[in-house]
């Protein structure tokens, strides 16, 4: 007999593995250098852009939600891959390594498309202090730690290239 439990029951079943499969179907899985599996975000945009004449795969963080989420919680990052937040308007805009798991370089650019400040190799123990740069900028790029010396300097120029 199919009563109102097995219903509910069902549907609890069918919901569960409908939200398994949409999270591994959102993820992506890849290996950095270091051979560390590391996810991706595949529900953000994606973007390439140039730094000077560095190139980098970067998800995009553009609502509050995705800046909130960040790379927060994953296991690492690739060389070559970032994530950019764009935020609406040039501002103090800071960073925090809430709910990281890795370290991070983070790289402040003005709406006038110019690294305008650079904190290099910030790691997760630094929580709740906040990171921010003595310049207004309207983007924050997130890169693996290290990533950014001897490649990316403060007036560097930047090309956003269109979403993919």
């Amino acid at each position: 007999m199919y009563t109102q439990k097995h219903k509910i029951l069902t549907s609890g079943i069918v919901l569960l593995t409908v939200c398994v499969v949409g999270t591994i179907l959102y993820t992506q899985t890849m290996k950095n250098q270091a051979g560390v599996e590391v996810t991706t975000n595949k529900g953000l945009e994606q973007r390439q852009i140039f730094i000077g004449d560095v190139e980098l795969q970067v998800e995009v963080a553009k609502t509050q939600q995705e800046r909130v989420i960040g790379l927060s919680n994953r296991q690492g990052l690739p060389d070559g891959r970032g994530m950019l937040f764009i935020f609406d308007h040039a501002g103090d805009h800071s960073i925090w390594m809430k709910d990281m798991l890795f370290s991070i370089d983070i790289i402040w650019i003005s709406s006038k498309n110019e690294v305008v400040h650079i904190f290099h190799e910030v790691s997760p123990e630094t929580y709740p202090k906040l990171f921010s740069s003595p310049i207004k900028a309207q983007y924050v790029l997130e890169v693996p730690s290290g990533y950014a010396r001897n490649k990316i300097s403060v007036g560097d120029k930047v090309v956003l290239g269109d979403a993919h």
